[in-house]
């Protein structure tokens, strides 16, 4: 006797069909109410997948096994696109832009990764960060894997390659500081800083040798990259726009 097989649905190419096909799956029966509910509450279904266990258990007919599907699946996403990476070695400028480029894939939101290296510039973990506490998470998150070295990447869906450049807001001017201060006292390198969005990106690093333009994702340097003298960020980057600012603070 032949073993039935029961027939999946089938997905509809829309993100009421996406989330209508996910509720189907986990629920084992129609229930198009949340799904639609789901699109409303949290605008399509990106917006469910990026949203907090917390969140999705405000939406009326939500279970906590969906609530912990649907918050988990991003992390999951990133952590089998990112296997490949392990180990690599993040030498060059390109590398990192192209990590950034798969890490944020589909992100519409900002938001901040912590990528710890060995001494021989190989991935040992890449870790979100929640911004509530930054500088005592990235100080945990370093000295917790004994990061030799650390790449801090943003995603910034504002910048785009028509843009010229960052002029930075007092608030990252702060804590930019705090961040140099804290892996100079660490004894941890800071290998580069890099906002990346929309196929571009501006890097830190090279504003210290005030190129301080957003490249496009295709012109990201192939050469080995060399480190940083990070204070003299007062003297390039920053000088047309807050010399005074930084410059005391570094002093």
């Amino acid at each position: 006797m032949e073993k039935q097989t029961t027939q999946l649905p089938i997905v509809e190419n829309s993100d009421v069909g996406i989330m209508r096909f996910c509720v189907r799956i986990l629920f084992e029966h129609e229930n198009d109410g949340l799904a639609d509910a789901l699109i409303k509450r949290f605008g399509g279904a990106t917006g469910v997948f990026e949203a907090s266990y917390e969140e999705l258990m405000g939406v009326k007919g939500m279970t906590e096994r969906a609530a912990t599907f649907f918050s988990v699946m991003p992390r999951l996403r990133r952590t089998a696109m990112l296997r490949f990476v392990g180990g690599i070695a993040m030498e060059r400028e390109r590398d990192a832009v192209l990590y950034a480029a798969v890490y944020f894939m589909n992100d519409r939101k900002p938001s901040e990764v912590c990528v710890c290296l060995d001494k021989n510039n190989k991935v040992i973990c890449a870790e979100k960060l929640t911004e509530n506490e930054r500088i005592r998470e990235l100080a945990s998150i370093a000295c917790g894997h004994n990061a030799k070295k650390v790449l801090l990447l943003r995603h910034e869906p504002r910048i785009t390659e028509k843009e010229r450049a960052i002029v930075p807001t007092p608030e990252t001017q702060r804590q930019l500081i705090k961040i140099i201060r804290l892996f100079d006292t660490l004894e941890i390198e800071l290998v580069d800083y890099i906002e990346y969005g929309n196929c571009a990106f501006f890097s830190y690093a090279r504003a210290v040798d005030g190129d301080i333009g957003i490249s496009g994702v295709d012109s990201a340097m192939e050469e080995k990259r060399t480190k940083p003298d990070w204070k003299t960020l007062a003297e390039s980057y920053y000088v047309y726009c807050i010399k005074n600012t930084i410059g005391k603070s570094l002093e």
